[in-house]
């Protein structure tokens, strides 16, 4: 494509339209803007959006995209080409480098902001909505993705630091409004926001004036979550009550107008809240110029140079299945081909097709034999790099750091190990067993599927993500039978523990019953099964329940089976089969169902 020049930026710009205008400077502030975003934001039909924004492509100053990662009926993402750019900076009497610069709107900049692609699009749906909601045209006066704030308590040593998905002043007809956007899509527990909320509490206490907080929740349960979120934490601040509007994405798409009661400001505080571009001033090169190359003809081809713009572009081209898969195994390391499309219900030759995907990309990785036996390593498991691992942060809205200690995200290779990995490479045969026994459940609900019962393996965590202060179990899961929810949590023993260390580990989750700390994360308390390799440790663990439960008031709910009873092939039934012993049972009893036979 030849490459233009700035005669042609000045002829251009003598021919766009206002809504033009206002489009390249919306595009400024939001790229990767669709259609259907857009319209509401011009104060136009979606339509004439679409018209507006093809005659701009046409002239080339909008390029655009449509990622993988989206529904196929999904509309394209705009951004601003290095004619847009020009046309821009003529606009705003600023140097078009500084300016991509400043607004990030190159095209390492653009790849950057391609990781949580999702979770932006959602807060500009958000805005949208907010828009929707007014009568009149509408006019975007700031919008900072994040926004970050600080501010200083009396008597208190320091500063706190606030940081919210995305705020943004809007003037109206009727006045002004100021919003913090809060686009809540659930990829990660809602104990994440709690300091959010206590944050802006504390920023509300002592600013006198305050944006409105809204967000959009999946369901109207997550909505309740956040109301009472948000009365708890008021309640022990002792603080004013905080603006909110709380509601979920469907009542949004239904009738925006649910969001029409935002408080406003006078008209005339517009000035004091418009966010000015600044920059250096332009220096008009010659007409016969050139336009300098800053995003590129081709934007997911060339290598870009940042680790985070190259993030982007793997994220721009991955489909769906890519990151279900990735997901899986940054959770759970050191599954198998096979374990993998057991998992993800495909077939192995085409899951291994997307495993070798993924390893050219370098995003996953096989044990190799220097760091594994051989038999092990021949196996070909499987573990997501460090790349890898930072993409499925992004993709759920968090950062690496907050991924690792919220999720248990595990893995990076022996290069950039992160959390446990060195420790779960250390005890592989530990943790192979763990993925067995998981494993082993899947087949047991995919058996009784098969037969018309309604059997799924709804969650399963590692255990880094459900270990706490008192108690650290191997993993934990919930099982769906016939209809009815179990939670339990898994203790894989393999006969290498003393007696006092299974008294200690049972005193501790004696302690986490009674101090009911299971109410914080879970409904009610999930059940302990315990899966040992030899008679001699089932006989110890039995006996280490007797005796912690005699000191005890509260009675632990722990089954305790072996190996071989779940590796059976005649109980077809798995772990629902009665192979489990009660804490107070003998080696000698019989064993009993975990589930009752009126769920099972």
């Amino acid at each position: 494509m030849i490459r233009p020049r700035w005669a042609d930026a000045l002829a251009q710009r003598e021919r766009l339209s206002e809504v033009d205008r206002k489009l390249v400077r919306l595009l400024a502030r939001l790229p990767w803007l669709s259609a259907d975003l857009a319209a509401p934001l011009l104060g136009c039909s979606e339509g004439y959006t679409r018209r507006r924004l093809a005659g701009l492509r046409g002239a080339g100053l909008v390029g655009s995209l449509r990622p993988t990662l989206q529904p196929p009926d999904a509309t394209a993402l705009h951004y601003l080409t290095n004619l847009g750019l020009a046309v821009l900076a003529l606009e705003l009497a600023l140097d078009v480098r500084d300016l991509a610069r400043r607004l990030r709107l190159d095209r390492h900049g653009l790849l950057a902001r391609a990781p949580d692609l999702r979770h932006r699009l959602a807060a500009y749906e958000l805005l949208a909505a907010v828009t929707a909601s007014r009568p009149g045209p509408p006019t975007l006066l700031a919008w900072l993705q994040p926004w970050r704030g600080q501010l200083r308590v009396p008597g208190v040593r320091g500063s706190a630091r606030v940081q919210v998905p995305a705020y943004a002043a809007l003037a109206c007809d009727e006045g002004c409004a100021e919003v913090w956007l809060v686009p809540d899509l659930a990829t990660f527990p809602l104990a994440v926001y709690r300091r959010l909320v206590d944050r802006l509490l504390l920023w509300s206490r002592v600013r006198r004036v305050t944006p409105t907080l809204v967000v959009a929740t999946p369901t109207p349960a997550r909505a309740h979550l956040w109301q009472t979120a948000l009365a708890e934490a008021r309640a022990r601040r002792h603080a004013r009550p905080l603006p909110t509007l709380v509601t979920t994405w469907d009542e949004l798409a239904e009738d925006p107008a649910v969001l029409r009661d935002l408080p406003l400001r006078p008209p005339a505080d517009a000035a004091g809240l418009t966010q000015w571009i600044q920059g250096q001033p332009l220096d008009l090169p010659a007409p016969s110029h050139r336009v300098c190359i800053l995003v590129g003809d081709r934007l997911v081809e060339q290598a870009p140079r940042s680790a985070r713009a190259r993030l982007g572009r793997l994220a721009l081209t991955l489909a769906p299945q890519d990151y279900a898969l990735l997901d899986v195994v940054a959770h759970h390391p050191f599954l198998t081909a096979e374990d993998l499309a057991l998992l993800m219900g495909w077939v192995s030759r085409w899951t291994r097709q997307r495993i070798a995907r993924l390893e050219r990309r370098g995003l996953l990785r096989k044990l190799t034999a220097a760091e594994v036996a051989e038999e092990q390593a021949a196996r070909g498991l499987l573990e997501a790099t460090h790349d890898g691992l930072a993409l499925v942060a992004s993709r759920r809205g968090l950062p690496l750091s907050s991924a690792l200690a919220i999720e248990g995200l595990v893995g990076g290779g022996p290069e950039r190990p992160v959390r446990l990995r060195a420790k779960l490479v250390q005890i592989l045969d530990h943790t192979l067993g763990v993925n067995r026994f998981f494993l082993n459940v899947y087949r047991t609900a995919l058996y009784r599927r098969r037969r018309c019962h309604d059997d799924a393996l709804v969650e399963w965590r590692n255990a880094a993500a459900c270990a706490t202060r008192v108690i650290r179990p191997d993993g934990y899961g919930v099982y769906r039978c016939d209809g009815r929810v179990f939670g339990f949590f898994l203790e894989y023993d393999r006969g290498t523990m003393k007696r006092r260390q299974y008294w200690r580990k049972f005193s501790a989750y004696h302690t986490y019953l009674e101090r009911q700390g299971f109410e914080r994360d879970y409904q009610g308390m999930p059940t302990i099964l315990v899966v040992t390799t030899t008679e001699r440790a089932e006989v110890c663990i039995l006996q280490a329940l007797r005796q912690v439960g005699t000191t005890r008031d509260a009675r632990l709910p722990v089954l305790v089976t072996r190996q071989w009873r779940l590796d059976d092939p005649r109980r077809s039934d798995g772990m629902l089969a009665p192979i489990w012993r009660a804490a107070d049972s003998d080696i000698d009893t019989s064993c009993l169902p975990w589930l009752p036979a009126s769920s099972r």
